[in-house]
């Protein structure tokens, strides 16, 4: 229930067993509270330490293509570099049609679907240029600039609102582009190329530019 009030809160019936076993159980709670609260903390070291390995692969795998890569802007490798919807996109919004992905919902290797916004056809047809395709790469362009997850084949079709959106074409693998474009080599790139004093902005033209290969 929402409220309670004092005399329904005083008809509660609470079970009250001695004093010393209620001792024993508080201590029992305290103890497991604590130990599973030392799981939690060592399961998240243990995801730090995994993401700090993946890292180092990537980079490494990075550097040992040594002159191959990062000679050549994005653009001369990939079919497109655009933008999503960023006009007044909230006139289309309706309770129900097309989704659209917006920047809260890209993480770095995935879409999050739990804040997704939906388009009217209307809408979708006036952005016909934002539409997206299974296997396009969108990347977040304000707040945590540069996190970039492959659309999956469920989202086909979707709309996407200020996110910047990378049609890889057929020289590019779309999973290959999501690990180097999440990985540290390319966010300090990003991090020099970012604009905004309160929250990191990436634009289309940067992203063009990004070395790539």
């Amino acid at each position: 229930m929402d409220t309670i009030n004092e005399p329904i809160l005083k008809s509660v019936s609470v079970w009250t067993p001695p004093l010393a076993e209620q001792r024993a159980i508080a201590d029992y709670l305290d103890a497991e509270t604590a130990r599973i609260d030392a799981l939690v903390a060592k399961k998240q070291q243990l995801i730090h330490l995994l993401e700090a390995r993946w890292q180092a692969r990537l980079e490494s795998a990075i550097r040992e293509l040594g002159g191959r890569f990062g000679v050549a802007p994005l653009k001369f490798v990939v079919a497109a570099v655009q933008v999503g919807i960023v006009i007044t996109p909230a006139k289309w919004y309706v309770a129900e049609g097309v989704p659209a992905i917006r920047g809260m919902n890209v993480r770095a290797g995935e879409i999050d679907r739990t804040e997704l916004v939906y388009l009217s056809r209307e809408g979708h047809a006036e952005n016909r240029k934002s539409k997206l395709a299974a296997g396009d790469v969108v990347v977040v362009r304000t707040g945590q600039a540069g996190a970039a997850a492959v659309v999956p084949q469920d989202l086909d079709g979707a709309n996407c609102i200020d996110v910047l959106i990378i049609r890889p074409g057929r020289k590019v693998d779309p999973e290959f582009l999501q690990f180097v474009l999440n990985s540290d080599w390319t966010k300090k790139h990003i991090a020099e190329h970012s604009v905004g004093s309160i929250q990191a902005h990436f634009n289309v033209g940067s992203m063009k530019g990004l070395s790539f290969r």
